[in-house]
């Protein structure tokens, strides 16, 4: 986030003042900092073409200001707080068609970034079975 709207302000900086910002004031500044992300992504398949935009996922804005506000608090005490929960952003794409890699570009001021993708498994569960197996 700070990256993206104050690139010129310190950490501790953008922690003081985005931590003390009125929660309505934090949450504009949030959807403004979503809006840039969305415009810079790109998905694609291995073919170059397009991936439908994904489902995201977003922190609301009151927990993630807490989470500034917790680790402006660590920064400034010298301890840590090791219940300090990660944000995460998830974005899911669903394709019809069969996919081996894709390409994947992301807005500058993310990185850099830890990326998980898994791929999921289907299976039908015909009505005359009461039990399904899962398989991992």
């Amino acid at each position: 986030m700070r990256k993206t709207l104050e690139p010129s302000l310190s950490t501790a900086s953008f922690e003081m003042k985005y931590s003390a910002m009125p929660l309505p004031l934090f949450e504009k500044a949030w959807g403004q900092c979503i809006s840039l992300w969305l415009e810079q992504w790109q998905l694609k398949n291995s073919a170059g073409i397009a991936l439908s935009s994904p489902v995201w996922r977003w922190p609301d804005g009151a927990t993630l200001q807490n989470q500034i506000k917790l680790q402006m608090m660590t920064n400034l005490t010298g301890t840590a707080h090791v219940h300090t929960e990660l944000s995460v952003v998830a974005g899911e794409v669903i394709s019809s068609a069969s996919l081996r890699s894709a390409r994947l570009q992301m807005p500058p001021s993310w990185q850099p970034l830890m990326v998980l993708n898994y791929k999921p498994s289907q299976q039908w569960s015909p009505s005359s079975e009461k039990t399904v197996v899962l398989k991992f």
